[in-house]
């Protein structure tokens, strides 16, 4: 959407919000939301109910489609701080990103992400698709109970959203990483600037920064590697990419936390091999 003129950085994001969306912030800007920075109150606040697995919103899973669906499980009142003070993770941010992009495409934003970056990309196995009618080869992800294990599809919505929620391989993602490191998705320009460092991550050790949609995970060297997370109920995954070495990391797992620690365990063989650059 900047490279191509339509958005900036700077754009107010209450400008491009439809009726009916509340506006939390008229200063909440598009770098706010990509960063993590606005301060709007996040749907899922971890430090309230840490287990994805047993999390519902006032809505039923299965009505959350359009990305302003989600709206309806916002929690209401005003920002918890003032915009770019400080870093907090923000799927809320993420949703209303994609209804502006609804907005200015007129377009799903299943349909732009499709069309605009995996296709151009080559991830030919990855895609949002629904629940209640998967495509062959979908691994099914499991919840982790007491009495054993339970399937999620009542634990998420029944197609992703711009918070998370689309289907991907580990094939998939190194495609997507050379693409992007390419120049063939973004200007290179663009790309330099989601990948430096936007804002301090207070606490993380090993990701101490925040780029613009990526964490940046710092090197024995130093140096920072992009990488992007997420987890949820009966799911998870780690991916990373050093631009320079065109190396790629990524482990996805059909349960909520078990491709953290598969991850960690493959970056400290790779440094233990490689020596630091």
């Amino acid at each position: 959407m900047t490279d191509a003129g339509r958005l900036s950085l700077d754009t107010r994001v209450a400008d491009y919000l439809p009726p009916g969306i509340p506006r939390s912030s008229e200063s909440v800007t598009i770098a706010h939301l990509l960063s993590h920075t606005s301060g709007i109150s996040d749907y899922y606040d971890e430090t309230v109910n840490a287990d994805p697995g047993d999390f519902g919103g006032s809505v039923p899973w299965t009505e959350l489609r359009p990305p302003r669906d989600c709206v309806a499980v916002f929690p209401q009142g005003a920002l918890q701080y003032p915009p770019g003070v400080r870093f907090a993770y923000c799927d809320s941010g993420y949703i209303l990103l994609g209804i502006v992009i609804e907005e200015i495409t007129r377009v799903s934003y299943h349909t732009v992400v499709e069309e605009s970056v995996m296709k151009p990309a080559g991830m030919t196995d990855s895609g949002f698709f629904f629940l209640d009618r998967l495509p062959e080869r979908i691994a099914l992800g499991y919840i982790e109970e007491a009495k054993g294990l339970r399937t999620h599809h009542f634990a998420l919505p029944i197609v992703g959203a711009p918070a998370g929620g689309a289907y991907t391989t580990v094939g998939d993602l190194p495609t997507l990483w050379d693409t992007l490191w390419g120049g063939q998705l973004l200007a290179p320009d663009t790309v330099a600037s989601s990948a430096a460092p936007r804002v301090p991550v207070a606490g993380a050790a090993t990701t101490p920064h925040y780029g613009y949609g990526m964490w940046l995970r710092e090197l024995p060297s130093g140096r920072l590697r992009p990488l992007i997370t997420g987890s949820d109920a009966g799911v998870s995954m780690v991916s990373s990419s050093d631009p320079e070495t065109r190396t790629t990391v990524s482990v996805l797992s059909n349960t909520t936390d078990g491709a953290p620690p598969v991850y960690r365990a493959l970056m400290r063989w790779l440094s233990e091999a490689s020596p630091p650059r």
